[in-house]
């Protein structure tokens, strides 16, 4: 017996649990007379109500020692803002941003930073 083949094309897209948009924060020339602000957008390709349950900041430069973080929400994402303070010390400024949610399968995330204050 005589087999029959069948060519099928699969178009699909592959989604982790949590978008992270963008992955990475290149902040730039960072005036020290000014403050700068930067955001980082949580979005559960699921559904889920997005809530921050910890925010910390890991291997800082000592430019990024005042660092700071701001959670905001917009819908069920989680908006999430790295901001240098006025008065930064001159130099690269770096560091990570981790960051832990609610979502039972991705909760945890490092975003990495950096600029120039000058």
């Amino acid at each position: 017996k005589e087999q029959t083949s069948v060519d099928l094309r699969v178009n699909g897209v592959v989604a982790l649990p949590v978008s992270v948009w963008p992955g990475f924060l290149t902040m730039g020339r960072i005036d020290p007379t000014a403050e700068k602000r930067m955001q980082v957008r949580f979005h559960a390709n699921d559904g889920t109500d997005l809530e921050a349950t910890k925010v910390t900041f890991a291997n800082l430069s000592p430019q990024a020692a005042k660092v700071e973080s701001k959670v905001t929400k917009d819908g069920k994402d989680v908006l999430m803002e790295v901001v240098v303070p006025i008065g930064a010390t001159v130099g690269l400024l770096r560091g990570d941003l981790l960051v832990e949610l609610n979502h039972p399968k991705a909760s945890s995330f490092k975003v990495l930073f950096n600029g120039f204050v000058r």
